[in-house]
């Protein structure tokens, strides 16, 4: 790819290419449901387009995305990118004090959730104002809103069209997402990767293994950590029993063979900064085009 051909690339924008090239191919299989592009990219849009309705001036654009290998993993990371937000992936099968913990210190304001992590919303939002909460499994949150009375709580039903959802303008260093350690040594800190770090690790990834777009690949770890290049090339993301967030990395799987991705890690270390406890986090601002 040219250097013209990369100007005002983000991760998201290359993803709406492969809508527009591969609409009707298979953009993610989850337990053996698929979305084709022309679906995930309507669910993006409008979660995205919520996201920018809600949205306060001058909040850190952060949108967390409280999911776990699900069709809402994938979708949550694309809408809170499309609004122009970095993303936070938070996984439900954490201790919930952790997970409570890393979305106090994203300082991010809204918060995408699939139906497996429902259930733990109240100990997670207990005694922290998040003002906006999307559940576009459920279509009547109701209950739910009931049980959250301090929190905006929207459901499918309320989601905004597709169409009210506007491009931002931003910079190609802007955060991407915000990654936190494990904390096995201490409190997990967060590490932030812009959408230029991505993309130098797609480019790397795809060239080095000769990724085409009739690859598919499975990924079998948790939802939402990593972004690769399934919005990219146009290649299926599929994965075991349900789906890994947006960009697993996983297996390369061509004409039934793996091809072994050891040797990326390096590439994916180089491509992250850190920020400690007592550290402020920059956030790139954002605006309409």
């Amino acid at each position: 790819m040219s250097e013209t051909d990369k100007k005002g690339r983000l991760v998201w924008t290359a993803f709406l290419r492969s809508c527009e090239k591969f609409p009707d191919r298979p953009a993610v299989e989850v337990a053996g449901c698929e979305l084709s592009y022309k679906q995930l990219g309507q669910r993006a849009r409008r979660l995205a387009a919520t996201i920018q309705a809600n949205a306060t001036p001058g909040e850190v654009p952060l949108t967390a995305v409280f999911a776990y290998r699900s069709q809402t993993a994938y979708a949550g990371v694309l809408g809170a990118l499309m609004a122009g937000h970095g993303y936070v992936p938070l996984n439900p099968t954490f201790p919930i004090d952790r997970t409570k913990l890393m979305l106090e210190r994203s300082m991010g304001r809204s918060l995408i959730v699939d139906a497996r992590s429902e259930p733990q919303l109240q100990k997670l939002l207990s005694g922290f104002a998040l003002p906006l909460v999307i559940c576009p499994d459920q279509n009547d949150v109701t209950e739910l809103a009931k049980q959250l009375p301090s929190h905006q709580v929207i459901g499918a039903a309320e989601l905004a069209d597709a169409a009210e959802w506007k491009p931002r303008n931003i910079d190609v260093n802007s955060i991407a997402y915000l990654l936190f350690t494990s904390g096995s040594t201490g409190q997990p800190k967060g590490v932030m990767v812009s959408h230029a770090n991505v993309l130098h690790y797609v480019d790397y990834v795809t060239e080095r293994y000769g990724i085409e777009n009739s690859d598919r690949e499975r990924g079998d770890e948790i939802g939402a950590s990593e972004d690769d290049g399934a919005g990219e090339s146009g290649r299926t993301d599929c994965h075991r029993g349900s789906s890994a967030g947006i960009g697993c990395v996983g297996q390369r799987i061509r004409q039934g063979s793996s091809t072994d991705c050891a040797g990326v890690s390096q590439a994916n270390a180089n491509r992250k900064r850190h920020i400690g406890p007592d550290a402020t986090t920059r956030h790139s601002r954002t605006t309409n085009t």
